[in-house]
Order: C-alpha cells, then sequence, then structure tokens
C-alpha cells in the first residue's frame, strides 16, 4: 500500500470514526414520542448529505445535518443519514399515537409548597384530571421533594481535587436519593443534588495535600456525612465543617485501605430485628474488613484470618480481601476473597455473605479462576434472589438464580469478548436500573445492551463520539442520562432515550415476546403484616397456545411465612390465560414464647 493510500485510509477512518447520528425531543426524558412531537435531528461529522425517512414523515430541511421531523403515522419508521461514505447507521423509531402531549412543570420561586412527608416518601407524582385541553391530555410528572439537600459551596483559595490525569470518570450517588451525587474527573470534583442540573466544584485547602496527591483520587464515595475520598490508600471527607484525614481519630486504619464501596439500592422502609443500624459503607485492606455508618462511626467487621477459620481454609494458604459489595438485599454484604497456595500465575476467588441482622457469614456456590495480577468489579442486580454482575476488561459474567445460573454474556455473534467489538477498547461502566435494564459502557463510549437473567447482550447504536469522556446515571424519574466532562473543565447532561434505543436494535433482530400481557397486582416492594394477617397476590400471564410459558415464585432468606398457590387456566381464540394467586400467612402461636425475634432468626 502507498504511503498517499495509507493517508487516504487513515482520513477515512478518522472521518468515519467520529460520525455519528441521533435524535432528540422537546419533552423531558423522552416522555412524549409520537406522531404529536417534533423530533429534533442530529448529525455529527463532516460526510453528511441528506436525510432518508419514509413517505409518512416529513423534514423540514432534508439536506440539513440538523433539523427537525415528524411522523403522521404511528409505527415503526426507518430514519438515517446519507453520507458519501460508508452507510450510516439506520434507526427504527418506535412513534406512538397518543393523546398526551403536554407536561406538567413547577418554578420554585413562584410556589410555595406544604407537603407532609417522611423520608421514604421523598418521590412524588403530579397527576391531573383527565380532562383533554386542546385535544390533548396532561402526562404525569414525578418530582423530587425530600429534605433540603445543599452542595458544598466553593471557597476561593482552595484547589481542585481530581483522579489521575489520563484516567475515566468515576462518580457515585445517594442510593435513595440519586439527584444527589458526585462525579470525579481527572480536572475537577463535582458536587450536584439536582442531578447535575446545577452543581459546584468540590475544592480542598492547599495545606492538608501535595499537589500529586490532590490529583490521585482512586474511588469517591458520597454519604449522608460528605464526599468521601480514597487517595494513596488514604481516606478523607469533605463536608461542611471542612475538609480531615480518616483514621485512628474514626476507628480506621492510617493507611494500606484498598478500596471502598456503598450501598446501590434503596431500602429506606427495611426494620431490623435486632437492635442496631444498617451500615452505609464499607472499608478494607487486604486483611481487615470495616463497616461505616452515619456519623462516621465505624467499627471493623473481621479479618482475613478469622475468615480462615470461618471457612475451614488452611492457615498456610494465602488469603486477601479483593472486593466487598453491598448486594440487592438490605442486609447482605459480599465479601470477594483472592485464594491460592501457590500465588504464582492464577488465583481463585470466593464469595461469602454477610447477615448485618444474624451477624451469619454463608459461603456462597461460587468459584471463579482468574489470573493473579487481574482486577474485577462486582455489581449485584436489584432482585428477590441473589443476581450478580461481575466483570474484567473486556466480558461480563453473571451469576443469577441465586448463583445457579451462570455465564459469560455473549453477543449475537458468539462473543463474549466485548472489546473485539468496539475496536479494542475496555469495559469503563456497567450500570443497572430498577427495571433489570443492563448498560455495559466501554471506554469509547460503545454500548452493550442486556437484560438481568438473560445470557446475551446487543450493541446499540453509536450515541457519543469514541473521544469524548462520559458517565451514566440514574435520574430521578427512573430515566438514564448521560454525562459529559468537556476539556473546559465543565460539564454536561443529555437524556438518553434507553428504551427507544433497545427497541431499535431488537426491531432489527427480529426477536418476538413470548407472551403478549403480564400482569400483576403487586404495588409496593415492602408489605407490613401482623401477627394473624394474610397477603395475597396474584399474577396473569396471557401468551399464544402451544408456548407453554408459566409463572414461577421463590422465596429467599428465613423460611417465617407459609404459602398457598392456585392457579387458574383459560384459553380461548388461540391464546391462553393463565393466573396465580398466591397467598402468605402465619399460623404459629407465638404467644408462649419469651423471645420473638430470636425464634424468627432460627427458622
Amino acid at each position: 500500500m502507498s504511503a498517499r493510500e495509507v493517508a487516504v485510509l487513515l482520513l477515512w477512518l478518522s472521518c468515519y470514526g467520529s460520525a455519528l447520528w441521533r435524535y432528540s425531543t422537546n419533552s423531558p426524558n423522552y416522555r412524549i414520542f409520537s406522531t404529536r412531537s417534533t423530533i429534533k435531528l442530529e448529525y455529527e461529522g463532516t460526510l453528511f448529505t441528506e436525510w432518508s425517512v419514509p413517505e409518512t414523515c416529513f423534514v423540514l430541511n432534508k439536506s440539513s445535518p440538523t433539523t427537525e421531523l415528524r411522523c403522521s403515522s404511528p409505527g415503526v419508521h426507518a430514519i438515517k443519514p446519507i453520507v458519501t461514505g460508508p452507510d450510516e447507521e439506520e434507526r427504527y423509531l418506535f412513534v406512538e399515537s397518543s393523546h398526551t402531549c403536554f407536561l406538567w412543570y413547577y418554578r420554585v420561586r413562584t410556589w410555595r409548597i406544604v407537603v407532609p412527608m417522611t423520608k421514604d416518601d421523598a418521590l412524588k407524582e403530579i397527576r391531573g384530571n383527565q380532562v383533554t385541553f386542546q385535544d390533548c391530555f396532561i402526562a404525569d410528572f414525578l418530582i423530587l421533594l425530600t429534605f433540603p439537600l445543599l452542595t458544598i459551596p466553593e471557597i476561593p483559595g482552595y484547589l481542585p481535587i481530581s483522579s489521575p490525569r489520563g484516567s475515566q470518570l468515576m462518580a457515585s450517588w445517594d442510593a435513595c436519593v440519586v439527584a444527589s451525587a458526585v462525579l470525579v474527573t481527572d480536572m475537577e470534583t463535582f458536587h450536584t443534588t439536582d442531578s447535575f442540573k446545577s452543581w459546584t466544584r468540590i475544592r480542598v485547602p492547599p495545606d492538608i495535600l501535595s499537589d500529586d496527591e490532590r490529583r490521585s483520587v482512586a474511588h469517591v464515595i458520597l454519604s449522608r456525612d460528605g464526599i468521601v475520598f480514597l487517595i494513596n490508600g488514604v481516606l478523607y471527607i469533605k463536608s461542611f465543617r471542612g475538609f480531615i484525614r480518616l483514621g485512628g481519630i474514626v476507628n480506621l486504619p492510617d493507611g494500606g485501605i484498598t478500596g471502598i464501596s456503598s450501598r446501590k439500592w434503596c431500602w429506606v422502609n427495611y426494620l431490623l430485628k435486632a437492635k442496631g443500624r444498617r451500615s452505609t459503607f464499607a472499608v478494607w485492606t487486604e486483611n481487615e474488613i470495616y463497616l461505616g455508618s452515619i456519623l462516621l462511626k465505624f467499627a471493623r467487621l473481621v479479618t482475613t484470618t478469622e475468615l480462615k477459620n470461618i471457612l475451614s481454609l488452611s492457615v498456610t494458604a494465602t488469603l486477601t480481601i479483593d472486593r466487598v459489595e453491598y448486594t440487592g438485599h438490605p442486609l447482605e454484604i459480599a465479601v470477594f476473597l483472592n485464594y491460592c497456595t501457590v500465588c504464582n500465575v492464577t488465583k481463585k476467588i470466593f464469595l461469602v455473605i454477610y447477615n448485618e441482622d444474624t451477624k451469619q457469614w454463608v459461603s456462597q456456590d461460587f468459584t471463579l479462576d482468574a489470573p493473579i495480577d487481574s482486577v474485577t468489579m462486582p455489581h449485584f442486580t436489584f432482585s428477590a434472589l441473589p443476581g450478580l454482575l461481575l466483570w474484567n476488561k473486556h466480558s461480563i459474567y453473571y451469576c443469577y438464580h441465586n448463583f445457579t445460573f451462570t455465564g459469560i454474556l455473549q453477543t449475537p455473534a458468539g462473543h463474549g469478548n466485548l472489546s473485539m467489538l468496539s475496536n479494542d477498547s475496555i469495559i469503563h461502566e456497567v450500570f443497572i436500573d430498577y427495571y433489570g435494564d443492563i448498560l455495559v459502557k466501554m471506554e469509547n463510549n460503545v454500548i452493550f445492551y442486556s437484560k438481568i437473567n438473560t445470557r446475551d447482550a446487543v450493541k446499540l447504536h453509536l450515541w457519543t463520539n469514541y473521544t469524548t469522556r462520559a458517565f451514566i446515571f440514574l435520574s430521578t424519574s427512573g430515566q438514564t442520562y448521560f454525562l459529559y466532562a468537556l476539556d473546559d473543565g465543565t460539564i454536561q447532561i443529555q437524556d438518553y432515550p434507553l428504551h427507544l434505543e433497545a427497541q431499535s436494535i431488537a426491531f432489527t433482530t427480529k426477536d418476538k415476546c413470548p407472551y403478549m400481557a403480564f400482569h400483576n397486582n403487586v404495588a409496593h416492594v415492602f408489605y407490613f403484616l401482623d401477627k394473624g394477617e394474610a397477603l395475597t397476590v396474584w399474577t396473569q400471564i396471557v401468551y399464544p397456545e402451544n408456548t407453554g410459558l408459566y409463572v414461577i415464585v421463590e422465596s429467599y432468606g428465613p423460611k417465617i411465612l407459609q404459602e398457598s398457590h392456585e392457579i387458574s387456566f383459560e384459553a380461548a381464540f388461540g391464546y391462553c390465560t393463565k393466573t396465580l394467586t398466591l397467598t402468605f400467612y402465619q399460623n404459629v402461636d407465638y404467644e408462649r414464647i419469651s423471645d420473638y425475634f430470636e425464634t424468627q432468626c432460627s427458622k
């Protein structure tokens, strides 16, 4: 290949690598995406010619890379830009027919609202009467009303605190108020209480850390006491009261800390049977684990020497703490342990789970062989039975249904190595929401999509160019959005239409859902039952004949309640309807038992 041909190839690759297109609407979080919506199209690149749209859609300016689109008929519409180079991605946009075309909004400085509330009742929904206005309904609107949340103010003369130069973005958020979050870049640290619609920079005094230490943030956690940074094996906290080093003064090691983690899922209503308070985050060294609660109260939980005895492991083997992670259960903490006898090439990763209420350790049926120097990251799912994703730089290992359904996520092309489908980029972030959606974001912003309890992953359309530093967050309304760290030291957010993007890819795969409808009357995450009370719930599934679907009910934890099942079945017009009615009850007489809680824990 001649030098001229190489230059032309490199030019084409650079242009093609930065080209992409996306869409948006005036409706926040894409709440309204219908025949009444004006859809904005945007092409990012230099090879644009015109837009290709179906006849039922109208483009305001077909030859402009930025224009508006309206589709008069509902359905799936194929949209793509025509370019002078290789074909761009074609999206299949699902446009609805809906009479909802207005949204509620509010302004804090024009209203004075007095609403009785508790800490577990912060998310409100504004609903209007079903009355049309200009032949349109108004969509329901979620609003976050918490106790006052304040960002830590910037102080003149203080200096930036950041991750090492060239590192990827890292973040932490309040599990129960996801609008409150902290982001660390290689230039600054940002704090928000409204999903980064506004933010402040976190700065530290000039006389506590050296310049190198200020640029060495390895991990960050947002807690109710402040923002906790891990820097060179030492913990520091920034709060309204100042910036201090955490160590012996709060019963923590003065150095050698290798990791910190916090809760990913919100469980505000869960009550401990015994006295005490659930921990909010974990701290660990290679050989010790500490648990912390509000007001910076820490206590050592266990050492590896004690774990060897608990797990009946050889005293001569090497056992170190790899990671500590909170599970989807409100009382459980997972500890991943590195175990080896001749620690030269490989190691085994074991998993044990600690219950903060019963104080019991349970070894799980989980063992993973890994290179001695490998780094793995865990994330538990929001599910009744324990579910886990574990990943290295290139692959995602799944472990569902209480560690009985395991494997490596595979793409339709048969690849378990996601780097092979993303220009050799490595995994940066694994995002899981309350609906079971899984997004695997590579460092170059290629995204793979999966659902919990499935073994497949698909590559989504490119939404952000390869070079922009980005992070995926969950908004208060349960939708996803991108946060971008810009080269000028500022940040920017952008709504991401996850479900529209997933639908577009699913349309090309021709996959069909095996059932027509799935309904249930489970209205709450928590149900409190007094002794003698019963809880009855039902679920119903509708599916084509000869499909053979059914509903599985599984329980996890102490067998305190008894269950009764009743199934009804109906077939008509080629479809089957199967309804399961489930009743939880208790008929044990506790009147003569001296310690009720001890009896409950032993069951």
